[in-house]
């Protein structure tokens, strides 16, 4: 493999990634906003979250959870 193509592929494997968490950030402020209504600051706190394990926490216990800080606290 030449060093063009190793930089291509280190450059798409770091693109998947960055994607997924901008998924999961996005994919949370939604439904959050469909189930609570959320606010500005909300919106900004989970678009500066960057631990992909405990968005994902946060996915899971919106499925239970009765208020929005349930899920919010998933992230602290």
């Amino acid at each position: 493999m030449t060093t063009a193509e190793k930089l291509i592929k280190q450059g798409m494997e770091k693109g998947i990634e960055q994607g997924t968490l901008l998924d999961k950030q996005e994919v949370l402020i939604k439904l959050l906003s469909k189930k609570f209504g959320i606010t500005g600051d909300d919106e900004e706190f989970i678009k500066s979250f960057t631990d992909k394990a405990k968005l994902d926490r946060a996915l899971d216990e919106i499925l239970f959870a009765e208020v929005k800080e349930a899920v919010l606290s998933m992230l602290k």
